[in-house]
């Protein structure tokens, strides 16, 4: 790879898993890392929250990441996990159904929003200045935070607006680290671990729907072996 296929390609990495939130306002690290989200019903909405707090929901989500996926995995209420890898520079999502077949869909299909994980760094794309509600940081979790807070229509299927939905998010005023996050459903809690993390691994399960698609879009073609 020659230095500027080599400087493009850095480039591009950088922007596919930053620049998906709130631009300079809001910083996730790039290359191996990792993290950890602790999920709870939403603070705006915790009294309306009592009669579906009996349903199935994540109450964690394990997250780490390389130069070129994101795998998160979740644990549920119920205790069982899932686990959901993202592929920024090919739109793809890879993920398993209830009897833990691994599929894939392009992170703009229907089923792909209804998969998505939450508290992502798009999650905090609607962040901008006109949204800080205080001039200088405040506390929370311990840590001096700038907070925004903004009223967000939830558009429904059809495209019309639904319910006014109220997201704020705290972000640590010295690193620009996402602290926390309450999308008007659930309130992310995130804690970024110091220590990098292992070389990232799909199973094999996973490897078999990523290269299906990489075919499927003419990435890598098929090989057939003649028949015996």
């Amino acid at each position: 790879m020659n230095k500027a296929c080599l400087v493009s390609a850095v480039l591009g990495m950088f922007l596919f898993l930053n620049l998906e939130a709130g631009a300079d306002l809001v910083i996730f690290p790039t290359g191996p890392a990792a993290w950890m989200i602790n999920v709870t019903p939403s603070q705006a909405s915790a009294g309306a929250t009592t009669a579906s707090s009996a349903q199935n929901h994540i109450v964690e989500i394990d997250v780490t990441q390389d130069n070129e996926k994101r795998r998160s995995l979740i644990t549920w209420s119920d205790g069982k996990t899932t686990e959901r890898w993202a592929i920024p520079r090919m739109n793809l999502i890879l993920a398993e159904d209830s009897n833990g077949q691994a599929f894939s869909l392009l992170s703009g299909a229907l089923g792909a929003q209804i998969l998505a994980v939450p508290f992502t760094p798009s999650s905090f794309s609607w962040i901008s200045p006109e949204y800080l509600l205080e001039k200088d940081p405040v506390n929370y979790q311990g840590k001096p935070c700038f907070h925004y807070r903004s009223n967000q229509h939830d558009v429904q299927p059809n495209g019309k607006n639904g319910r006014t939905v109220t997201e704020e998010a705290w972000i640590d005023s010295g690193t620009l680290l996402p602290v926390a996050l309450d999308d008007g459903t659930n309130l992310g809690i995130f804690t970024f671990k110091k220590d990098p993390p292992p070389p990232l691994t799909m199973q094999a399960k996973f490897q078999d729907a990523f290269r299906r698609a990489e075919e499927a879009m003419g990435i890598v073609k098929p090989v057939y072996l003649p028949a015996n």
